[in-house]
């Protein structure tokens, strides 16, 4: 009995010259680019490579102002900025996500019966994990976040005062580190290639009576009224 593959692309048959000979072939090409002199030749290149994209628009640019370190910036999905030595430049995914390896082969990794990206309404959807349960490939996952509540920290007379009412018992909370502000600012967001600093301390509503609640910080300072 033979098998004929659905992939409804010709280079997405699993075959010698789809599984080894291109992926290597695309590789080497990658790593030729590199190269000083060599990566400039033409048969490396395809219609996308060396061709400088603006990363930026015109009222991004107003915005951020022109010390801002994207401003001038000139980027290709290959290589950034220079022309001259592109050893400098190393073929990593300054574009990612606009320039993916499943987006210039996608028969490498797209099946032939796919019809389209999924989306979730953010507004409406509840974390039932229904979608998760019902897909038949099982490929969607869930994480699970938990709801924190800000502690009623502000006195009465400020615009804050009362965004702590919605406080439970069994359930979490929050408040702002004495350091909040200078966190901020000596975080840059746009451009740190890391997680964004916590500006909150976390903790878990033990009791509430009247108008005090007993927590237990999570950071294992212990337990407080």
């Amino acid at each position: 009995m033979s098998y004929k593959a659905n992939t409804g692309h010709p280079h997405a048959t699993p075959n010698f010259r789809n599984l080894l000979i291109r992926p290597m072939w695309m590789t080497l090409k990658t790593a030729l680019r590199t190269v000083p002199f060599v990566g400039k030749a033409r048969f490396l290149k395809n219609d996308y490579h060396g061709q400088p994209t603006v990363m930026v628009d015109q009222t991004t640019m107003e915005r951020v102002g022109p010390e801002h370190p994207s401003a001038g910036q000139k980027f290709a999905p290959d290589r950034e900025t220079s022309q001259v030595m592109p050893f400098i430049e190393r073929p990593v995914t300054v574009m990612y996500p606009y320039e993916r390896l499943e987006d210039l082969e996608p028969w490498l990794f797209v099946p032939g019966n796919y019809f389209g990206r999924i989306g979730i309404v953010w507004e409406t959807c509840t974390s039932c994990k229904l979608c998760i349960r019902a897909c038949p490939n099982d490929c969607l996952h869930m994480t699970t976040e938990l709801r924190v509540d800000v502690l009623d920290l502000p006195d009465e007379d400020d615009e804050w005062h009362g965004y702590g009412s919605e406080l439970e018992e069994g359930g979490y909370a929050a408040r702002e580190k004495e350091e909040y502000d200078e966190i901020a600012v000596g975080f840059d967001l746009i451009n740190a290639h890391a997680d964004a600093p916590q500006q909150y301390d976390f903790a878990e509503v033990i009791e509430i009576s009247g108008d005090k609640a007993t927590v237990r910080w999570s950071d294992g300072s212990g337990i407080e009224t």
